[in-house]
């Protein structure tokens, strides 16, 4: 079946010696998609790893997001009739939706809520709402996507509340100590979840040594292009 869709997300880690990406693909007329994940050596090309990147999601998401909070917390799990009751009194909000609307009202969080947005990877994404992303502290994974797919950063901009300024950092530049995080207990910050090649590769390559050494994973024989294309 041909793709009618392929979107990559790539990435070369030097200090760890692989490089790899991620990528989905659909059929013309499927209903679903398939996520891969290929790791390959940096230095030789060859490659390493065949990876279920649907499976390894949730959990690299899950991560990314929990670098974002830096907080130890015992929670309380229990379900709620409104998203009023479910922001009142929070000190961290999650969200993690493939909602087109804003998923809460930004005017009831409280002053030093952290908000974490795991669905706004496309501009037809909207989990938070205008309010949310101009009174917060907002840092993307990546400043290039708050205004490629980010789409709650998108409708902001676009209802004249923010400029392109309004990215405070990357949050690897916070992670790194070249940006400040948070620099007071009412400000409101916001992490803009949607993925980076980075990340992927960084968990693929972890759970690739992992299976090694486990003696996991089925290997599959692959021929390189002198053997292939040139019969020797």
């Amino acid at each position: 079946m041909i793709p009618t869709a392929c979107s990559p997300a790539i990435a070369v880690l030097p200090e760890t010696g692989v490089m790899g990406g991620y990528m989905y693909s659909a059929g013309f007329g499927a209903g679903d998609a398939w996520f891969m994940t290929p790791l390959f050596d940096a230095d030789s090309g060859a490659p390493l790893a065949l990876l279920d990147g649907t499976s390894m999601n949730p959990f690299k998401t899950g991560a990314a997001g929990a670098v974002a909070v830096d907080e130890s917390l015992t929670a309380s799990v229990r379900a709620v009739d409104s998203s009023t009751a479910a922001v009142a009194g929070a000190d961290v909000v999650i969200t993690a939706t493939t909602a087109s609307e804003p998923v809460f009202d930004g005017d009831e969080l409280e002053p030093g809520t952290h908000v974490t947005a795991m669905g706004q990877y496309s501009p037809a994404k909207r989990e938070l709402d205008t309010t949310t992303i101009e009174q917060a502290t907002y840092v993307p994974d990546l400043r290039e996507r708050a205004t490629l797919d980010a789409g709650s950063f998108i409708h902001a901009l676009e209802a004249g509340a923010i400029t392109d300024d309004h990215v405070h950092a990357e949050l690897g530049e916070i992670v790194a100590g070249n940006e400040p995080g948070r620099t007071s207990d009412d400000e409101i910050t916001v992490f803009d979840s949607g993925g980076t090649g980075i990340e992927t590769v960084a968990v693929a390559s972890l759970l690739y040594d992992r299976a090694l050494e486990a003696g996991r994973g089925t290997e599959i024989e692959f021929a390189p292009a002198s053997e292939a294309l040139m019969g020797d």
